[in-house]
């Protein structure tokens, strides 16, 4: 059975590899991905006590990932879980491994300190799938993102 566990540094290459898989299938495969920035940013995580990094380890092959942040709201005192990136590897989907790692995410909000977690579908990569999972796992829907090139 696939691991949920939290990221360490030693697995970052196997990050940045699924960050590729995930820029591609996505619509931001028409941008350049920065694997420095991609690299930072998730190094930063890992070392922060706000930060969640979240792997699914299956017998040393990380096969998916969440990425977030536990920080103060902007606009008032409490702490709010932001969701980053969820990915699983295409061969990895289809069982509830994507269940399981939303779940993992929201235990380490709530145990960070977080009252709310906010989750969002920005890549275009399932968003049907997606928002039946988030659904399912008792998120509300709040509203489309929209977006415009300039």
């Amino acid at each position: 059975m696939t691991d949920v566990r939290m990221a360490t540094l030693a697995d970052l290459p196997q990050l940045l590899g699924l960050a590729h898989v995930m820029h591609a299938e996505s619509r931001y495969r028409d941008r350049p991905l920065s694997e420095s920035r991609v690299a930072d940013l998730i190094a930063s995580l890992i070392n922060s006590p706000d930060g969640v990094v979240l792997v699914a380890d299956d017998g040393g092959r990380i096969v998916g990932g969440v990425v977030g942040v536990v920080a103060d709201d902007w606009f008032t005192v409490c702490r709010v879980a932001y969701e980053y990136a969820v990915f699983l590897d295409p061969g990895a989907r289809g069982g509830r491994l994507a269940l399981r790692m939303v779940q993992a995410f929201q235990r380490e909000a709530k145990g960070r300190g977080a009252s709310r977690v906010e989750m969002g579908i920005t890549t275009g990569v399932h968003p049907e799938r997606t928002a039946r999972l988030y659904e399912h796992c008792g998120f509300e829907f709040l509203g489309p993102v929209y977006s415009k090139e300039l």
